[in-house]
């Protein structure tokens, strides 16, 4: 991986695997894809985030106080936090050399037929054909986010269950329909936009 700075010397960080997240104004995102052009869609960039564009809440935020306790959060933390205090498996050039686990043969039935679901709607009447760059990746990433479900549980080993394939074909479903809306709304002229969402 290439690490590119403007304000220090280039250099390259072997075998990492990077994520991240972005949260920016949909007005800043369609400034950059003006900007670029086809490029970001073209090249799959786009396609390897998962996109949430949610409505806004003003005018319905009534004040509630903090609840006392958030267990599930506490034990979320408590868990990264074993997770982070494991040694990273690595080889000796420092290059990250994780455990890959597979999928059962129920959880490859069902990743198959969810890949399947999303390809049937890429067709020129499909519900997907205005996102396919977006929808051509979403088996793949459904099967990573199952694989981060997997390790997540605490104690985990052996294959991904279909129960974890479900659940991130589930995410990744959802994030691809906020992703057909957003793009959707951003390829249409502002104006027009705006007069749809006013309809809506």
């Amino acid at each position: 991986m290439a690490i590119d700075r403007r304000s220090n010397p280039a250099f390259v960080l072997g075998g990492r695997r990077p994520a991240f997240g972005l949260m920016l104004q949909r007005e800043a995102l369609r400034g950059f894809l003006e900007r670029v052009g086809t490029l970001p869609r073209g090249t799959g960039f786009i396609a390897r985030f998962l996109i949430a564009w949610p409505g806004s809440k003003q005018g319905t935020r009534a004040y509630r106080p903090a609840p006392e306790a958030t267990p599930q959060v506490a034990l979320f933390g408590e868990r990264i936090r074993a997770l982070l205090a494991q040694p990273l498996a690595a080889d000796t050039h420092g290059c990250l050399t994780p455990a890959v686990p597979d999928l059962s043969p129920q959880a490859r039935a069902e990743w198959i037929r969810f890949h399947d679901e999303v390809e049937c709607e890429l067709g020129a009447r499909g519900a997907f054909r205005g996102v396919r760059h977006v929808a051509a990746k979403a088996a793949e990433n459904a099967a990573r986010l199952a694989a981060w479900l997997h390790v997540l549980a605490p104690g985990a080993i052996g294959t991904i269950a279909s129960e974890e394939i479900r659940a991130a074909a589930s995410i990744v479903g959802w994030h691809l329909n906020e992703a057909r809306r957003l793009l959707a709304d951003l390829d249409t002229p502002p104006s027009l936009a705006a007069a749809i969402r006013f309809d809506s």
